[in-house]
């Protein structure tokens, strides 16, 4: 596989979205930049839906047998709280979301996926690293983000106020890269 500019390392993703008891496993390959290589794993918490997912960056024939695993799940509140939802049209019921783990932002995001079916998704909650460094370089795999951004979720904070970043549907919940 060639790579664009900018994009200077192979990858190979594993994600699983859920809602409720439906989980669905997506794997993805591309391009991706060896900064978010190192960002560690993918986290993400909408209130009703949850993601969690891993990316291995790899070159050559390595990336045929990288088999990238799901991170472990991580219940443990941190005391952080963001808006949230998902919804699968441009505006949604938010609710709140009660971070767990690396899930120290807030986020905020509107994407347009037309990958083969046209599909707008409306996500707020909590967020790890991995996903806001996606939305901030527009390195993913989810779609085009029209609106979205990420902001640092505050201990015990009221929920409230504009949210911050992007991500896909759980429907087409991949690996941001």
């Amino acid at each position: 596989m060639t790579c664009p500019a900018g994009l200077d390392s192979c990858a190979v993703g594993l994600t699983e979205s859920s809602v409720g008891p439906v989980r669905v496993e997506v794997i993805v390959k591309g391009c991706t930049s060896s900064d978010s290589c190192k960002k560690g794993p993918i986290y993400a918490n909408f209130g009703r839906g949850k993601a969690r997912g891993s990316v291995i960056c790899c070159t050559g024939t390595a990336c045929q047998r990288a088999s990238p695993q799901l991170p472990p799940i991580n219940a443990t509140a941190n005391g952080m709280r963001c808006p949230a939802c998902y919804s699968l049209s441009s505006s949604c019921v938010t609710e709140v979301a009660y971070c767990t783990g690396s899930e120290i932002y807030c986020m905020d995001a509107h994407l347009h996926n037309d990958a083969g079916v046209l599909m707008d998704t409306t996500m707020k909650g909590c967020a790890s690293e991995q996903i806001c460094f996606g939305l901030k370089t527009g390195i993913n795999s989810f779609g085009k983000a029209q609106t979205g951004h990420c902001r640092a979720a505050n201990k015990g904070s009221p929920v409230s106020g504009s949210i911050l970043l992007v991500l896909s549907g759980i429907l087409a919940t991949k690996v941001f890269f």
